[in-house]
């Protein structure tokens, strides 16, 4: 009887070594996250009108108050550190006032720009997958010239990358801040 408990230690220990081990590397495929490097990020509230030859000239203005058209211009690098796929969704640009949400607009991912009769396109950036153990960069760009929008845009204090991560945590990275 005691070998009988003897052979089934070993057999029962190289079971358990096994399980251990396979458990403790699936757990460690997803230790890191995604880490966010901003590159480039460029606001700007301009007068746009058309020039003589018909044309649109973008000119800067002194007073946020005077613009006719808010231009967001951004460069990030996003390093997925894991050994898994990760998603983000919903990706959009919020601007705050006194950390309240005033303004929130989806973003145009610059490599989908397209020239399509007499105008410039682009496709909103919805999601991004980044695979494991990789480096992406993604441009993008926002437009506002409705009222509601300048308004806001002129008044508020920061403005922030949000969106949402694999697990449907907002992930928030500060993009401007203004005067």
């Amino acid at each position: 009887m005691i070998e009988f408990m003897l052979e089934i230690q070993g057999i029962l220990g190289a079971v358990l070594g096994a399980v251990a081990t396979l458990i403790t590397t699936q757990l460690i495929r997803y230790i890191g996250k995604i880490r966010f490097y901003i590159i480039q990020s460029d606001l700007k509230f301009l007068n746009v009108y058309r020039d003589s030859v018909g044309g649109f000239v973008d000119a800067p203005v002194n007073n946020k108050n005077e613009a006719n058209q808010v231009k967001i211009d951004t460069s990030i690098e996003l390093h997925n550190n894991t050994e898994v796929h990760k998603v983000l969704r919903n990706i959009r640009l919020i601007f705050y006032k006194s950390n309240k949400p005033l303004l929130e607009k989806r973003v145009w991912d610059k490599s989908t720009k397209r020239f399509e009769a007499h105008k410039t396109t682009y496709e909103n950036l919805e999601n991004l997958n980044i695979s494991p153990k990789h480096i992406i960069k993604i441009e993008f760009k926002a437009i506002l010239n409705e009222e509601e929008e300048l308004k806001n845009a002129s008044i508020a204090d920061k403005v922030y990358l949000e969106m949402k991560d694999h697990k449907g945590r907002t992930v928030r990275k500060l993009l401007n801040e203004m005067d």
